[in-house]
């Protein structure tokens, strides 16, 4: 059974929480890029995929430190229960010098929102690999290192001067985050998702069909367009 926790204890949870996912992922950057890098002599293909996998796994610790930045400036304190607002402010002067290091990363956020969350633009429309923008953001394993070391010591900072509520909310942080969250949506089987693929290909080629008397759509355009989606289908 779900423990009620109060507006402190929710809030040490998802710090907490953001925290051990973002760990989790530094961790497993680490371990996933030594053991591919040690034990396998990479082609080309295989050199796409590590950096993808290391880009995914780099860019969710990004996610998570602005998240965990967010709940530690606007809520922790600010939407907490007014009786614990003196500790926590401690607790925040304590580790003001850590907060002050997430912060040392300028374009953090930016980058967050226009290569991550959003569609490559920035504020002024431009899509930001076109125009080669840079941003200042962790680029090497110790900056993400140390990125994951300022969080854990303010997360920790908070749960040792909250040691009642840290104890409450590691209980409830397990039972949490063990079970994720889960769509309530129906799961597709793998054969009905092939089905549906299937019958989408088929109603794109009636489409290049239908509109195979418009100006520049050809008989070889579409085949070129419904070829691209072979490599999903094999995968399945």
């Amino acid at each position: 059974m779900k423990k009620d926790l109060n507006e402190l204890e929710i809030s040490m949870f998802t710090l907490w929480s953001l925290f051990v996912l973002a760990d989790q992922h530094f961790v497993a950057l680490l371990r996933y890029s030594k053991i591919l890098e040690e034990e396998y002599e990479l082609n080309n293909d295989d050199e796409i995929s590590l950096s993808t996998i290391r880009e995914a796994l780099v860019y969710q610790v990004f996610l998570k430190t602005c998240s965990f930045i967010d709940e530690w400036d606007q809520i922790l304190g600010a939407r907490t229960e007014a009786k614990y607002k003196e500790t926590v402010m401690t607790v925040k002067r304590i580790v003001k010098h850590h907060r002050k290091v997430l912060n040392s990363w300028k374009g953090l956020r930016e980058f967050r929102n226009n290569a991550i969350a959003h569609n490559h633009r920035d504020k002024k429309g431009q899509n930001i690999y076109y125009s080669n923008a840079s941003y200042h953001t962790p680029h090497t394993i110790p900056e993400l290192a140390l990125m994951i070391y300022c969080m854990e010591k303010m997360a920790k900072t908070l749960g040792a001067l909250f040691p009642k509520e840290y104890f409450s909310i590691i209980s409830a942080t397990k039972e949490n985050l063990d079970s994720r969250v889960i769509s309530d949506s129906k799961a597709y089987t793998l054969n009905e998702i092939r089905e549906h693929i299937y019958s989408l290909e088929q109603l794109i080629e009636d489409e290049f069909t239908t509109c195979s008397n418009i100006k520049n759509v050809t008989s070889n355009y579409a085949q070129i367009i419904l070829d691209m989606s072979h490599n999903t289908i094999s995968i399945l």
